[in-house]
């Protein structure tokens, strides 16, 4: 079975078990129907972000499927995130006037309401990569939930992009 049938499969199955059409789940990755059909139909590349958004609808996309269906190099890039002066103000969370403590909550099982606020958050792909970048760094705080996604769940995308980093100055120096 090719990893593009694999996902179509689960992400079908997914969308069945919480009861949404296809228009929901194009939806939750901030791309039109027509873009989520023809990435089911493997007629166009997955991009790393809307995969990280699948596993955080709990979608199970191993690292290997996940390198098969956007390719190394895009998922260990990510696109170059926007300034967050030109998209701050957009958040969700901003314009809700949103206190900062539910978006860091004490028990994974807290993480829902950010969650749920951040599934429809306009720019919620501007707010994780800009973390992603931020903790790729090495600078600073990696607790909290941005652009729907856990720590735990950001991890292994940081790590991926800080290897990625490492090679590219390895390459640059032979």
């Amino acid at each position: 079975m090719t990893p593009q049938k694999v996902l179509s499969d689960r992400v079908r199955e997914w969308a069945a078990s919480q009861g949404i059409c296809t228009a929901a789940v194009a939806r939750i990755l901030g791309i039109s129907e027509m873009t989520l059909w023809r990435r089911l139909h493997g007629h166009c590349q997955w991009h790393a972000d809307e995969l990280l958004k699948l596993r955080g609808q709990g979608i199970q996309i191993s690292d290997e499927l996940f390198h098969a269906l956007v390719g190394k190099e895009e998922g260990l890039r990510m696109s170059k995130p926007k300034p967050r002066e030109e998209w701050i103000e957009d958040a969700l969370c901003r314009r809700l006037g949103l206190q900062s403590d539910i978006f860091f909550p004490e028990r994974a099982r807290g993480s829902l309401p950010a969650k749920q606020v951040c599934r429809e958050c306009p720019v919620r792909q501007e707010c994780l990569a800009d973390q992603l970048e931020y903790e790729a760094r090495g600078t600073g705080q990696i607790a909290g939930i941005f652009g729907g996604l856990t720590p735990s769940q950001r991890a292994p995308l940081v790590r991926k992009i800080r290897e990625a980093r490492k090679e590219a100055r390895k390459e640059k120096r032979s």
